[in-house]
């Protein structure tokens, strides 16, 4: 699960670098629509949302679950330029094998390139550190992560373009009461065959040290199937700012993947919205007490 946490975050804050790169193209979206989505506050120092994440499992009996969690976070810099984030997530979570419901949190703080996390577990752990600068320099990436601080992390423009999925999708916009609603659709099933993905899981087996991503990376067809991505944003037309990003992606998995014992593909269903984004103010965030070092 950490390795997880830690490959997301990496590349979450990875993703500002396309930043420099030209702007993507994206069927159905004129120019003047990916200009209002460049612009949409991802220039701020910071930025205060109400994050809702969901991920469930379905398909195989045996392997089926649910996590549905929800809470305040904020991203930004520090006076050094590098990223601050925190996050303070609660809610339900549920697997088969404990025949009930049980609360569910996810705590995850970063600060001076380094990622705190706080996962509610059979046997509590407490809090794990995990050096992002080392990670990085041991994958021969940037250990600065400066340029990438702050809003900017939530360009998801700029995700579509480092992750080599802009040339897979496509887009519409609707205007209702000053809000501009874009829904942009992604081709995931065409990127899994694309150079853009093999690329992505080396990076991946890079970051976490796992040979996993690379069998993914190498055989994506026997390892998933059914794949959907769908992005919706709303901009404030008034102001050109984002007050919604939400993603939705499903994914048909071998069972083999997550364990399973029948010739059955499991669902796996990811939400993630962030909601009523504010930007500017301070991001305020404290290292955690008594701190374990984790092995990423």
């Amino acid at each position: 699960m950490k390795r997880t946490v830690l490959l997301l975050t990496t590349l979450f804050l990875l993703c500002g670098a396309a930043l420099a790169q030209a702007r993507p193209q994206i069927e159905g979206l004129a120019d003047a629509d990916l200009a209002l989505l460049t612009g949409a506050g991802m220039d701020g120092d910071s930025l205060h949302f109400d994050l809702v994440f969901g991920i469930s499992v379905t398909g195989d009996p045996a392997l089926a679950m649910g996590i549905d969690l929800a809470g305040p976070g904020a991203i930004g810099m520090d006076a050094a330029g590098l990223p601050l984030m925190t996050m303070d997530l609660e809610g339900s979570s549920s697997a088969v094998a404990w025949h009930e419901e049980r609360p569910g949190f996810l705590e995850l703080r970063l600060v001076d390139n380094v990622l705190y996390e706080f996962i509610n577990k059979d046997e509590d752990l407490g809090w794990l550190q995990i050096s992002l600068e080392k990670v990085l320099a041991d994958a021969g990436l940037p250990v600065h992560l400066g340029e990438v601080a702050g809003a900017r992390a939530l360009d998801f423009l700029a995700w579509l373009k480092f992750l080599g999925l802009d040339g897979f999708s496509s887009g519409a916009r609707s205007d209702v009461d000053g809000m501009a609603t874009f829904r942009i659709d992604v081709d995931l099933d065409a990127w899994l065959e694309s150079p853009s993905f093999r690329a992505l899981m080396t990076l991946a087996a890079d970051v976490t040290q796992d040979v996993f991503w690379t069998h993914v990376g190498n055989a994506p067809g026997l390892l998933l199937r059914h794949q959907r991505l769908s992005i919706e944003t709303v901009i404030e037309l008034d102001s050109g700012l984002m007050r919604r990003l939400a993603l939705d992606l499903e994914l048909g998995v071998n069972p083999l993947v997550l364990g399973g014992d029948r010739d059955e593909t499991s669902e796996i269903n990811l939400t993630l919205a962030f909601e009523n984004m504010r930007y500017g103010g301070d991001v305020e965030v404290s290292v955690p007490a008594d701190a374990v070092l984790a092995d990423a």
